[in-house]
């Protein structure tokens, strides 16, 4: 009435039974001995991993290690040296700031390495980088003037300075003085000896001498 449709029945691949598809509401066939069950398929096998075997213990894991800074990869100092960054944000009054560096343990005895006279700065609110090789392991004494004894902050415009070595984050910085400040170091490549790395300042208010004169041999310079 509704088409030719007809079936057929595999087992194991093989043919078992057909129909034509001439019935009623259902067709029953029967194939195979009875009570016997069918073949158990064989069992699968889970893949394995080609990585290596597996351990049940839990990882373990190291410390991270401890982020020191190091040297500056620009630095063109020798390997007896180490580079002397100074950082200067001069205030309203560039000329009146000056600054010596020297290698010393006493200002009065210490060598003049490097520095500038008042008026060698005069652009107001600018920044300036000086770069110095030093030798290693030595103790230098640093010392900045302003010449009206009102520093470098705040009182007219927001001056400041910092000094650092090796291209690290600097080790000292300030503006906020009378008429000088003076801070003494050791040049050690690196700040991983911070308890060797020894750190003196000094501030000199007005009216008040750093050295056992009231001037010393560059202050008017």
């Amino acid at each position: 009435n509704f088409g030719d449709g007809s079936y057929n029945i595999l087992y194991n691949g093989e043919p078992v039974a057909s129909g034509s598809g001439s019935f009623a509401a259902e067709e029953i066939k029967t194939f195979g001995q009875c009570g016997t069950s069918p073949p158990s398929p064989a069992p699968s096998l889970a893949p394995q991993s080609s990585i290596g075997p597996t351990s049940s213990h839990s990882p373990t894991y190291s410390p991270a290690p401890t982020v020191t800074s190091s040297p500056s990869s620009t630095s063109s100092c020798s390997s007896g040296q180490v580079e002397f960054i100074f950082t200067l944000t001069t205030d309203n009054y560039p000329e009146e700031t000056k600054w010596i560096l020297k290698e010393a343990f006493k200002w009065q005895t210490g060598t003049k390495i490097a520095g500038e006279s008042f008026g060698a700065y005069n652009s107001s609110q600018t920044t300036y980088i000086e770069t110095i090789c030093i030798k290693k392991n030595k103790s230098h004494i640093f010392r900045i003037n302003d010449k009206a004894n009102d520093g470098l902050c705040c009182d007219h415009g927001n001056g400041e300075y910092s000094i650092a070595l090796n291209g690290q984050e600097p080790f000292h910085s300030g503006g906020n003085f009378g008429k000088k400040e003076q801070v003494k170091f050791m040049a050690f490549p690196d700040y991983s000896d911070m308890q060797a790395f020894t750190i003196e300042i000094e501030r000199e208010p007005k009216g008040v001498y750093l050295d056992w004169t009231s001037k010393d041999e560059e202050e008017n310079s």
